[in-house]
């Protein structure tokens, strides 16, 4: 049975909570307040600018620096408010993007305001770094494929016949922190057919020829998760495939027709 890479619960245990991990992708400076994100980068819905884009943007670098820490500015100028929209285990961010190689320095002019988010004691969280994980950190077993037709073994030409998947098509699992952000992670398999002389419909398979036919399916299995809100984004480990071959007979409805003599 083939397997899929999947993250597991040790989240924890593997230090991704922790604002001393250090991450291939994020950059801390030497105070600790300010971050260099490499590629997509997952911010809070506090940030104005298009999530989506910027979870997806992996020629983009973020440069993400905390904001309003001096406490004699909390009441003062646009503190207030930018304080006030984050969460209060969470501290405003001014975040400004730079996009395309070579990656700037830390006081770039390159580097143009995007807008302020919001991040925790862990810093800001990268795509990449929680795809890695994802994708390393365990294998899973996805169930067997079983599937059927409707109707069994036998259908009859230019009617509908239809492919029913029996095992699972999705995995579900308990909600995860990475980089001390909630994620949720689920697999699914989607499925295709092929045969010779038949055509797909919104209703089935139609079969244009009788005799002894086989229908090859697929199971394509893809894993995604999101976070912070943001639309699913599919892991890039390659998918795992599965394939079964079912054999039908065709057969041609046949009606007699007689006369019938009236009294």
């Amino acid at each position: 049975m083939k397997k899929l890479f999947i993250l597991i619960l040790v989240a924890v245990s593997l230090g991704l909570t922790s604002p001393a991990y250090a991450s291939p992708w994020v950059d801390v400076s030497s105070d600790g307040n300010s971050y260099l994100v490499t590629g997509g980068a997952l911010f809070h819905a506090r940030f104005d600018d298009n999530r989506e884009e910027a979870a997806s943007c992996s020629d983009c670098y973020w440069r993400v620096q905390r904001t309003c820490l001096d406490i004699d500015m909390y009441d003062r100028g646009p503190c207030p408010e930018l304080l006030a929209s984050c969460p209060n285990d969470m501290h405003i961010a001014e975040v400004h993007r730079s996009r395309g190689a070579p990656k700037p320095e830390w006081d770039s002019t390159a580097w143009k305001f995007a807008s302020h988010t919001c991040i925790g004691e862990a810093g800001p969280v990268s795509s990449g770094e929680v795809r890695d994980f994802i994708e390393s950190a365990l294998r899973v077993r996805v169930p067997g494929l079983r599937v059927e037709t409707t109707p069994p073994k036998r259908t009859l030409i230019h009617l509908p016949t239809r492919i029913k998947q029996l095992s699972a098509s999705s995995i579900r699992f308990r909600d995860l922190e990475v980089a001390g952000i909630p994620v949720k992670l689920w697999a699914e398999s989607t499925l295709q057919t092929k045969c010779n002389s038949c055509r797909h419909t919104p209703h089935g398979i139609i079969f244009k020829k009788i005799g002894r036919v086989a229908v090859q399916v697929d199971a394509t299995w893809s894993a995604w998760y999101t976070a912070l809100g943001i639309r699913p984004i599919k892991v890039s480990e390659p998918q795992i495939r599965q394939r079964k071959t079912l054999w039908l007979t065709v057969s041609q409805l046949k009606a007699r027709f007689w006369k019938v003599n009236e009294a």
